[in-house]
């Protein structure tokens, strides 16, 4: 049976809260006294939890207010319970508009993928079920509209008429990495870049696939105290303590990461994912996968069902890892590295391209050249 996620009262001056973030996907099994949400009154910001064990569904949309009491997700038991879509509440300035939401699954998995807004869309068509024809025309409208050049603009997120709240995203790093991201963008109408910074002098003033390079790393703090931007991806690879490094630094200055995923990725259920993931094109996360924070995936990465990766690793093309394979923080992949099955590979080893794992890798190792042999320990 599904238990019910509602807004609770968190203020006795306020008979609201805004639904700030979901801190997992739709899908994702959460276990009991997790963390699964974001909400926010006038005087401050906590954590829902869940109550119990469960498949996360999202019935919400986040970025709007909601009276206390209001149903804004489930819990259940599998991904083919259904659920009651009960009527949500959002406030407004002047009188409280009742939608009356009417959706099918389809659209409603594809409308989150998008980063639409049932709510917005539902009062746009009051008189219509929405379908998964009718997201796509949606995501299409917006893709095939020409894009004027984007201002940087001090609001918290930019969004549109028909419900699609963009996250402005700031990238960190320049070069193939940043049009690595700009091309996944072109493609997530829910995300947007507002420029790149990069450390390379030479870069500053360029354009990478149209937009702008606006200076060095310098610049994070400014621009996010003007909220010129609202999260933060990065495309340092090179050098892992350095990725890792900047994100820390700015994690801790309270500045949020932004997952960038490419549309083809392919992301099963109960899949877990932390924060400033830059995944590319062609991936596969199988079922039960954890993947931390702050890790680069690279073309064609394939992770199998439960496998454990930490934070701050990088994966060349076409690497693949089969089921329940545990990677430490800050390991390096090469190209087409394949890992079998139980591998666990310890913190800042170095994984050169193609490499056969067969057997388990201490910390600070680096293999290369032959199946799963250790050619020296990393310093």
């Amino acid at each position: 049976m599904a238990i019910t996620i509602s807004m609770p009262l968190l203020n006795v001056n306020d008979d609201s809260a805004i639904l700030v973030r979901w801190l997992y996907p739709e899908g994702a099994m959460v276990n009991k006294d997790e963390a699964i949400c974001i909400v926010e009154t006038t005087k401050s910001a906590v954590d829902l939890y869940a109550e119990a064990n469960g498949i996360l569904r999202h019935l919400s949309p986040t970025g709007i207010a909601y009276k206390t009491g209001t149903v804004i997700g489930f819990l259940t038991q599998s991904v083919e319970e259904e659920v009651s879509v009960l009527d949500a509440v959002v406030e407004t300035t002047e009188n409280p508009t009742v939608i009356t939401p009417k959706w099918t699954r389809k659209a409603q998995i594809l409308a989150q993928r998008f980063g639409i807004d049932l709510n917005l869309l539902a009062a746009q068509y009051p008189d219509v079920s929405i379908t998964e024809e009718l997201i796509k025309q949606v995501v299409a409208q917006h893709q095939s509209t020409p894009s004027a050049e984007i201002a940087i603009e001090p609001s918290l997120q930019h969004q549109h008429s028909w419900g699609i709240t963009q996250e402005r995203i700031l990238i960190l790093g320049g070069g193939g990495g940043a049009a690595l991201v700009l091309d996944i963008l072109s493609s997530i109408a829910s995300q947007t870049a507002i420029g790149v910074l990069d450390n390379n002098s030479s870069l500053v003033g360029a354009k990478i696939l149209g937009t702008d390079v606006l200076g060095d790393f310098s610049l994070v703090m400014q621009l996010w105290q003007e909220k010129k931007f609202d999260s933060l991806i990065s495309t340092v690879v090179r050098d892992i303590d350095d990725r890792a490094a900047i994100f820390e630094r700015f994690t801790q200055l309270g500045i949020p990461f932004a997952n960038v995923i490419a549309p083809s990725v392919a992301i099963r259920q109960n899949v877990k994912i932390g924060t400033g993931n830059l995944i590319v094109h062609g991936g596969y996360i199988a079922t039960g996968v954890h993947l931390g924070n702050n890790n680069f995936l690279a073309a064609g990465t394939y992770i199998e069902h439960h496998s454990v990766i930490g934070n701050h690793c990088t994966f060349g093309p076409r690497t693949s890892l089969s089921g329940r394979v545990t990677v430490a923080d800050r390991v390096k992949f090469g190209t087409q590295v394949a890992v079998e099955p139980f591998i666990e590979i310890g913190t800042k080893s170095v994984v050169a391209s193609g490499v056969v794992l067969t057997s388990h890798v201490p910390a600070h190792s680096i293999v290369k050249n032959t199946t799963s042999v250790v050619i020296r320990h990393a310093r």
